[in-house]
């Protein structure tokens, strides 16, 4: 049996190779004769196209068991009655048949395959989404014949597609490989370009589908595309969305995708770009130095959804990190979105803000808004999601170091981290950040900086409004520590939002303070005076409460409750910028509404100890003034450097340069202080003063236990009534201001016994008893010297004065004295005693010294006292003179613990009409005398003398008074000897004075005796007359002797 099948086989093999051997014979003999069929066959394949063609050349080839019919230069041509250039040429055209597929299939186009070369073919996406190669069936059907072949090629063509759907521009490829494939309705194409240096390296893409892709929605399969080096500028066809445009840019990309109906449903993209630049009308280019992604699309009826595993940007000035992150949605048939969700396990917002501000379709508003912000920062596990046409949205991630500028009326933040949770009706923002900053210029004018903010905000949507609430927020500043509870109601319509919000706080620093003042809602003056006031301090404790819409803040009308209460410690305040800072203070401060105030419980000013203090501002708003009240402790003199530093203008210096005021007083102090600097401040202030004591300066005077209330406003200081003690005695102060000086009067009592202890000096061994007295003291404001002047009507005090000048214990004359309280070593005094005695003077109180001094007897007058020396000056009519000789040495005579240094005597002038001596007139007399080397020179004119006169300061030893007289009457000799003889036993011969006397006329009695000269000497116990000559025209008398005195008897002897 086996051998029967086996001789069957061999002969059914062997008579199948003879068969095909003479079919094979039989076709080759048919297409050697075909070349005479080319003009046939050119009209049979114009009527299947439905185009005029033209063949060139024909020739046959036989490969194998194919059968190969090969056409050159064929041209297929537009219609007649069009004037177009041939749509599609080819250099060849390769037909032939498979004839083993053929005799299985008995199909001649499943079995036949067509291969182009040179083509140069049209292909286009029309209006419809289908696709047409022009030049091919012009007619209403398309090419189904490219889908019935068994495969097609075109090789080494040049393609031209075009987009009408998008109208693009055409795309020109010179260098095309194209296969296609049909199995049935499987059609598999395969594309291979190799692209010019303009376009790119390569670009190949395949196709496995199912269906006439020459049909719309008709396409079922899978595609590949892959492009290499592709130089992005060439390849805009289209008017891109937005303007765009691409300007530069070198990328790589593969692209899988699913298409069901001719739809695409899926795709997948793998792509990069490097140096690309993009522009867009009215925005500046957007570049990259490198771009990569990898994504997943994919799309079920109206639902969508791009999966980015990697999307990689890197500019020229910042590399982002890799993101990755899911899109979805939903599109209905209108185009319209109406659901969208975004879920990402990182979103770097920067990045995202930065492609959306180029990329997305925004407003020229949006963009400039988004531009703004500046966002920064990421998000963790977030997801969003929307449903536009309920109006639903959710939001849950987390957020890291974001940051954003300023937009509208929204704040800055910078660094903030959290965590949300909601949807539109209500959720929770947990806040967990650390080192964060705000910025809010529409209320501060400088960032806060945030160390801790942790805390829960929770909203909800009611109908009417949102409702924001946070059960406990803590954020903490460098310089303030809070905890906060807060409730916003926000309407949904223009109704003003409320807030309701409860602080408490601590702080470190509160010259710090400037930084959390929201200055836009504020007064420029209160903002300045803020600015300044709070210098340092610490505040331990404090609240914060905001009842009312925000609105109607500052609560001027009392629409709602604005209060800021908090204690301070070592609290520094400049309540005026020219006023003396309170320092070290404790109380509180408290903003209520639009009222500031500061209760203080201690501190100090300068040197000024604060008991209690109340420092308000009653309107914040107008910020109009600041007035203070209350109670100080401190020393009078403190309290006056006090007042001196203080804008008030009192006359303090002057003050302080006439006295030295020492013990403690209580202040008591009102004040209204303008903020604008040209408003005068308004003060009324009371010093209490017990037991205080002061020196008047000038003259080492001490006014002791001063009691009563000193006063002082803005005019200067006044007082009803001071009691205190002076010169040993109590005495009554009163003080008064006008707009030139202040006067400070005093009546009190003293005795020269009390004065000679005050004021060391000559001269109080005339005076006895005690005398009331008037003082007054001068100082005027500015420059102007003060004045002290002391007036007395002398009752009670007894005076042992020669002439008129004496006075009895109940005899009442007036004397005056002004001191000039001169900023000089030197004291000018003037005196005026009954204007019989008058004294210009200057003394050095320190050196307790009289340095200068002009004294006057009699009448005239004196100005000032001369630079140096004492110039004394008698001008009566009636002269005693011994009289002023024995006051001269009663006062000579004090010791020099209670005698003045007095200057030397740089003028002596005497002159009188009826001068005396005892009782012998000496009738006129006129005496000039001022010191020249070591004595006195100067001149008389009497009616006794007349001449010169020399007088040694120092009488004793050799030296001598020389008198050149011009005339010299000796009977008032013989007068004064009657008057004296009594007392001349009792003078000393060592005290007599030598001396040389020449007169030129001499009279004795009214007799002429002519010239006389003497000469003296001392001698033991007398006076030797070495030469004593007298000369006339009648007698001449030349005598020696002496003068002296044995006990109480004197002896003269003359010889001659």
């Amino acid at each position: 049996m086996i051998h029967h099948i086996k001789r069957a086989t061999r002969h059914l093999i062997f008579w199948s190779l003879i068969a095909s051997a003479l079919g094979l014979l039989t076709v080759r003999l048919l297409l050697i004769g075909l070349d005479h069929y080319k003009l046939e066959l050119a009209d049979e394949i114009s009527k299947q196209v439905e185009a005029p063609v033209t063949i060139g050349h024909l020739r046959t080839h036989f490969h194998h068991f194919s059968p190969q019919l090969v056409l050159k230069d064929i041209t297929i041509s537009p219609p007649k009655n069009n004037n177009e250039s041939p749509s599609i040429q080819l250099k060849e055209m390769r037909l032939g048949i498979n004839l083993i597929d053929l005799i299985w299939s008995h199909d001649v186009f499943s079995s036949s395959w067509v291969a182009l070369v040179g083509v140069k073919l049209t292909v286009k996406k029309q209006a419809d989404g289908s696709i047409a190669i022009v030049g091919l069936k012009a007619g209403s059907g398309q090419p189904l014949w490219l889908l019935q072949g068994r495969k097609y090629q075109v090789l080494q063509s040049t393609l031209t597609w075009q987009d009408e759907q998008k109208h693009g521009k055409p795309l020109i490829f010179d260098d095309v490989n194209l296969e296609i494939k049909n199995e049935g309705d499987r059609h598999r194409v395969n594309i291979l370009m190799n692209l010019s240096k303009k376009q790119g390296k390569s670009l190949r893409a395949s196709l496995d589908i199912n269906g006439n892709i020459f049909e719309p929605l008709a396409i079922n399969g899978t595609g590949f595309i892959e492009g290499k080096a592709i130089n992005l500028p060439e390849w805009v066809t289209l008017s891109l969305p937005l303007s765009l445009n691409i300007k530069s840019g070198v990328g790589d990309f593969k692209v899988w995708g699913v298409w069901k109906n001719s739809k695409l449903v899926s795709m997948t993209a793998d792509g990069q770009a490097q140096q690309l630049q993009i522009s867009q009308q009215h925005k500046t280019d957007f570049t990259s130095k490198h771009f990569s992604t990898l994504f997943f699309w994919s799309k079920d009826n109206d639902q969508w959804q791009i999966d980015v595993e990697r999307f990689l940007l890197e500019t020229a000035n910042k590399k982002y990190p890799v993101g990755a992150f899911r899109l979805s949605g939903v599109s209905a048939e209108d185009a319209l979105l109406h659901k969208i969700a975004l879920s990402s396990r990182q979103i770097d917002l920067h990045q995202i803000a930065s492609l959306t501000q180029f990329f997305a379709p925004l407003t020229d508003d949006q963009a400039k808004l988004l531009a703004q912000a500046q966002l920064k920062g990421e998000l963790k596990n977030v997801t969003i999601s929307a449903d536009m046409d309920n109006k639903q949205l959710s939001v849950n991630g987390k957020f890291n170091h974001l940051s954003s500028e300023p937009v509208l009326t929204l704040p800055a933040i910078e660094n903030l981290s959290g965590s949300i949770k909601g949807n539109e009706q209500q959720g929770k923002i947990r806040l967990t950040t650390d080192h964060a900053q705000i910025k809010y210029p529409h209320l501060f004018r400088n960032p806060i900086p945030i160390n801790k903010l942790n805390g829960i905000l929770t909203w909800q949507q009611n109908v009417d409004d949102w409702m924001v609430t946070k059960s406990m927020l803590e954020i903490n500043s460098p310089d303030i520590q809070s905890k906060s509870r807060l409730q916003l109601i926000i309407p949904k319509t223009d109704q003003p939002v409320f807030m309701d919000l409860q602080t408490a706080f601590s702080g470190k620093d509160m010259s710090k303070a400037g930084t959390y003042y929201p200055t836009t809602i504020m007064s420029k003056t209160l903002v300045d005076w803020l600015d300044h006031a709070f210098i340092g301090g610490k505040v331990p404790k404090g609240d914060l409460l905001f009842y009312g819409n925000l609105n109607d803040f500052p609560f001027t009308k009392g629409q709602g409750v604005f209060e800021v209460l908090f204690s301070a410690q070592q609290l520094e305040l400049n309540y005026h910028p020219n006023w003396p800072h309170l320092t070290e203070l404790a109380g509180e401060v408290l903003f209520f509404q639009d009222r500031l105030q500061v209760n203080l419980t201690q501190g100090k000013s300068d040197k000024i100890n604060i008991k209690q203090a109340e420092i308000t501002i009653p309107s914040l708003d107008k910020g109009e003034q600041v007035n203070v009240q209350g109670d100080f402790t401190a020393g009078v003199l403190d309290t006056l450097n006090f007042l001196q530093k203080t804008p008030l203008d009192l006359p303090i210096q002057p003050v302080l340069n006439a006295i030295t005021p020492q013990g403690n007083t209580e202040v008591n102090l009102a004040l209204t202080i303008p903020m604008e600097d040209y408003i005068p401040a308004k003060v009324n202030g009371t010093a209490k003063l017990n037991k205080a004591n002061l020196t008047v300066n000038a003259l080492d005077l001490v006014v002791d236990n001063m009691t009563g209330a000193l006063k002082f406003n803005e005019q200067g200081i006044y007082t009803d009534k001071l009691d205190a003690v002076a010169l040993g005695y109590p005495i009554g102060i009163t003080i008064s201001s006008d707009k030139q000086k202040t006067t400070i009067n005093a009546n009190g009592y003293t005795d020269i016994d009390t004065l000679r202890k005050q004021f060391v000096m000559a001269g109080w061994s005339i005076a006895t008893g005690g005398s009331d007295y008037k003082l007054q003291l001068q100082l005027p404001y500015g420059n102007k010297p003060s004045e002290l002047t002391v007036q007395s009507m002398l009752k009670g005090i007894t005076l042992d004065l020669p002439d008129g000048l004496k006075k009895t214990r109940e005899q009442q004359r007036a004397l005056s004295l002004n001191f000039s309280l001169v900023d000089k070593p030197l004291l000018p005094i003037s005196l005026n005693y009954d204007n019989q005695l008058k004294a210009a003077l200057s003394l050095d109180v320190k050196q307790n010294s009289l340095q200068a001094g002009h004294l006057l007897i009699g009448s005239g007058e004196v100005s000032v006292a001369p630079k140096t020396g004492l110039k004394l000056e008698i001008n009566k009519e009636q002269l005693a003179l011994q009289e002023w000789l024995g006051i001269s040495a009663s006062m000579a005579k004090t010791d020099s613990t209670t005698t003045m240094s007095i200057p030397a005597i740089s003028e002596i002038k005497i002159h009188s009409d009826s001068a005396l001596w005892k009782k012998t007139p000496l009738g006129l007399l006129d005496l000039s005398l001022k010191p020249n080397g070591k004595q006195w020179v100067g001149i008389l004119n009497s009616k006794f003398a007349k001449g010169k006169l020399n007088i040694p300061f120092d009488l004793t030893g050799a030296n001598r008074i020389s008198l050149n007289m011009d005339e010299l009457d000796l009977s008032l000799a013989k007068q004064l000897n009657n008057q004296d003889s009594a007392e001349t036993a009792a003078l000393a011969t060592e005290a007599m004075p030598l001396l040389t006397l020449t007169s030129q006329k001499t009279r004795w009695q009214g007799i002429e005796l002519g010239q006389l000269n003497l000469v003296t000497d001392r001698i033991h116990n007398g006076i030797a007359f070495k030469n004593v000559s007298l000369n006339s025209d009648l007698q001449k008398l030349t005598l020696s002797g002496d003068w002296q005195v044995n006990g109480k008897q004197s002896l003269t002897h003359a010889k001659g």
